[in-house]
């Protein structure tokens, strides 16, 4: 993962465009949504700031290479503790992914914070709508408190789904 300066978005698509392009559904939503969490903890690793994400700021490349851009994000994507003045952490950035993940998933940040993914597409598995509603919880002790945590969730949660009929998980 790469932080660049817009002049360098050259054969890049932000996520902003494939929201507007309405061609996102759940589950290309979600892997693209993994792959910059992914990049995201690689980016911390290299000395990333966090606290400036939103569909904007991130962009791929064909290679599927993502890059962060350092601009202020709308304040929808800014996680509410920053009106409390805390400085953000990975939890700011937490709150910036589910906001772009209900965006990714239904077109829109309509309902953002009043109503479920769930309500605005169909056939979402609950766990999905779940995961979202955990990531922009007002509190940030109430979300996850860092991507591995969400690693784990999703790969417990998407499992238990697939086979209901185990009672081991």
């Amino acid at each position: 993962p790469t932080t660049e300066k817009d002049e360098d978005l050259a054969g890049k698509t932000t996520i902003r465009s494939f929201i507007k392009s309405g061609s996102m559904d759940p589950k290309n939503s979600l892997k693209l949504w993994l792959h910059i969490l992914r990049s995201l903890q690689d980016a911390y690793k290299a000395g990333r700031t966090y606290g400036l994400l939103a569909p904007d700021n991130i962009a791929v490349d064909s290679r599927n290479m993502i890059t962060f851009l350092n601009r202020t994000p709308a304040s929808a994507y800014i996680a509410p503790e920053k009106a409390r003045d805390l400085g953000p952490d990975v939890r700011a950035d937490v709150y910036s992914m589910g906001v772009i993940l209900y965006e990714m998933l239904t077109g829109s940040l309509d309902g953002l914070g009043s109503t479920r993914v769930a309500d605005h597409v169909h056939d979402l598995p609950d766990w999905l709508d779940e995961l979202v509603i955990r990531c922009i919880r007002k509190v940030r002790e109430d979300r996850y408190q860092s991507m591995e945590e969400i690693f784990a969730d999703i790969k417990a949660l998407s499992k238990e789904k697939k086979d209901p009929g185990n009672p081991a998980g």
